[in-house]
Parts: structure tokens; sequence; C-alpha cells
């Protein structure tokens, strides 16, 4: 293709140094056009996979790229391929892990391409591609916006200021401002017992395009502890003191992904335990978590 146009322009070049008329140069743009055409190369891979095992478990196209999803039921490793002009140019895989006949193990290292692909999910205005990681305790997302170039960009998360692993787990307007929040869990792992404590902590855009950790809106603070409340309060008067536990520690959580003082935190977690009636083999469980409140560390 590139010796095709080199020769044209050559004659063209010869014609015009020996007197002959030239009009102009034809449009060679057909000729500079490089890469790949995305259906044709998601067949390619799609084959390729195949080969190897694998089979197809969705497809999608947005935007003229296009995302493959594939399984191989040998061993339960995923794969996803997304594929522009240039090629593949996104490709993961998890690895697969044991399982256990409970639903959570047998969700560990799946990857989703997720139906809600097309849509403009963060409000950029722009469709983007989005695919689902389910672990253990949860599910993270892949969140890849497609420019008109038909090229993906990976949506901006960055939680590097928190101490913790977190992943984005959502993108929903949690503060009725008509904005989108992207959504991170924070969990208190070493502290579960029959459910592991979680809070929401949302994090907010940037001028760059980046979610990054702002202090969260009194508003969300104020419908996620009201929420808390209202759950301790069914709680009890069910007498699920294990349930009791686990949100004692979650309004503890809530504050913690706010920022808030240890003092705060402490606060929060004595005044959803002294309302409730505890069974004697909480006690030790109770204390241990008050301490990890205290120390920082949960």
């Amino acid at each position: 293709m590139v010796r095709t146009l080199v020769h044209r322009l050559a004659l063209a070049v010869t014609l015009a140094a020996c007197g002959a008329p030239v009009r102009g140069l034809p449009d060679y743009s057909e000729y500079l056009l490089a890469g790949v055409e995305p259906r044709e190369e998601a067949e390619r891979v799609a084959a390729h996979l195949a080969r190897a095992g694998f089979e197809e478990a969705a497809r999608a196209e947005v935007g003229g790229v296009i995302a493959l999803a594939m399984v191989r039921p040998a061993d339960r490793l995923h794969a996803v391929r997304i594929i522009t002009p240039r090629g593949v140019t996104v490709a993961i895989e998890a690895a697969p892990e044991p399982t256990g006949p409970d639903t959570a193990a047998a969700m560990r290292g799946t990857l989703v391409l997720d139906p809600r692909s097309g849509s403009d999910l963060d409000g950029d205005g722009r469709s983007d591609l989005l695919v689902v990681r389910s672990e253990p305790a949860r599910s993270c997302w892949l969140v890849l916006a497609v420019t008109n170039a038909r090229e993906v960009e990976p949506l901006g998360v960055d939680t590097s200021d928190l101490d913790r692993d977190l992943c984005l787990e959502d993108l929903r307007d949690v503060n009725d401002d008509g904005t989108v929040e992207a959504i991170v869990g924070v969990r208190a792992t070493s502290l579960a017992r029959t459910r592991v404590p979680r809070a929401e902590l949302p994090l907010e855009r940037d001028e760059a395009g980046t979610y990054r950790r702002v202090p969260p809106a009194v508003s969300f603070l104020s419908r996620e502890t009201a929420r808390l409340d209202a759950a301790l309060a069914a709680a009890r008067a069910e007498g699920d003191a294990e349930a009791c536990y686990t949100l004692a520690i979650e309004r503890a959580l809530l504050l913690r992904a706010a920022g808030r003082s240890v003092e705060a935190q402490l606060s929060a977690f004595d005044e959803a335990v002294a309302a409730t009636v505890w069974t004697e083999g909480l006690g030790e469980a109770l204390d241990a978590a008050r301490l990890a409140i205290a120390s920082g560390r949960y």
C-alpha cells in the first residue's frame, strides 16, 4: 500500500518535470489508512481464542470499537479483548481460583462484559464499555470511554491517598446535584463475622476528568446515617445481634471513609452498641472491634 503511494507520487512529479499537464494530485488518503478493521479483527481474535478452548460469552460494538468476552470451560479462565483500528488495545484475563459450593466463591475471578455497555455511564457525553470483575466481596468496574477516533480511554479513578485496596464499584449521583460520582467501597474485612462491614465513599471528578477523594456532601452522610440507623432498628426488633454488630461497625466505617476523626468514629460505634441488647458470645468481638476502631486499623 505504501509502495503504491510512493510510485504514484513519483510518477506525478516526473510528469510535472517533463512539462505534462498536472491538474493536482488525486486524493491518496485511502492509501494512508493504517491498522485493522475492528469487526474483521474481532473475528480473527475470536477464532484464535476458540482454538485455545475458549467460548464466546458476549460481544458488543460501541462507536466502531468491538469488545469480546470469552470463557474457557475447562478451567473457567475468563478473557476480555477490546479491539480498535489499532488492533487489540486492551487484553484482560481473570485467573481461575478455587471455588466452593457457595455463590460468592463461585463468582471469584469472573469477567463480564456488562450489558450497560454503550450507554454514557459517567455523564461526559461519550458512550462507554463496561467490564466488571467479580471478586469474593466486591465487583470492580473498568469503564472505557469510546472516542470519536474509535479509540478507548479508561476512566480515571485516583485512590492513592487512601490507605487500602479500593476499586471502582459504581457510578451514580449520590448528592442529587445532577453530576455522577464514582463509588468505592471501604471494608473492614478483619472484623467480619457473618458479613463484611462496608461503607461507600463517593469520589468527585476534578477539572482534569479524574475522580478523587473529597469530603462527602453533608446530604450524603445524613442519608447514609439514616439508612444505617433504620437498619439497626430493624435488626434490634428482630433480635439479630450479628446484624447489629456489623451495622455498628459500619456506622464508624462511614465516618472513617468521610475522613472524620477517630473520636467521631468511636462515638458512632458506642452509640449503636449502647442501644442494643447483646448476646454473651459477642462480647469479645465487640471489644476487639472497638480496639480496632480506636487504633485506626480496621
